[in-house]
């Protein structure tokens, strides 16, 4: 029982694994294709294809390490709320919190610190999820993956422990 913030901290990590956000909604997926032009303006329509669809599924889901290194691969540019480049910075953030907090649980004597930094680290996930909203890469709650669900809750039930450890 003393080492569970060790094991959900260390978890954390584990769980940034998983995937986190969707790109693109199950509705366009299921709309067909419009690609190129003939001679007389009309588009050519591909059918709904099923693996195609699957592939491009995968390629559009994130898991966390993904959205939150993907602020080294974009070019710097001026930053605002309607941009999902702040969703990166935010989730980049609660990345390196998460190793601050794993690298804090092993230490006994901060469970002040590893619950403020905890509730930091909620607050940035849900501020990525509301940048991402915000800018338009989510339109539906469903392109939000489990990842996020189980990032939250773990966060929070070490906020829960770290908070009954420092009134002992």
């Amino acid at each position: 029982m003393k080492n569970i913030t060790k094991y959900l901290t260390t978890l954390s990590l584990l769980i940034l694994l998983l995937p986190f956000l969707q790109t693109c909604t199950n509705q366009e997926l299921k709309n067909p294709e419009y690609v190129g032009y003939e001679k007389n303006v009309k588009h050519i329509p591909l059918n709904y294809n099923n693996e195609k669809s699957k592939k491009v599924k995968n390629e559009s889901t994130f898991n966390g390490y993904k959205i939150a290194f993907s602020v080294f691969k974009n070019e710097p540019k001026k930053i605002n709320l309607d941009d999902a480049i702040l969703a990166d910075y935010f989730m980049l953030t609660s990345v390196l919190l998460s190793i601050f907090l794993c690298i804090l649980s092993f230490f006994n004597r901060y469970n002040t610190m590893l619950f403020y930094s905890t509730g930091i680290n909620i607050l940035l996930v849900i501020l990525s999820i509301y940048a991402f909203k915000k800018s338009g890469i989510l339109r539906e709650f469903h392109q939000v993956k489990i990842g996020y669900y189980l990032y939250t809750i773990n966060l929070i039930f070490i906020a829960l422990l770290s908070k009954r450890k420092m009134a002992i």
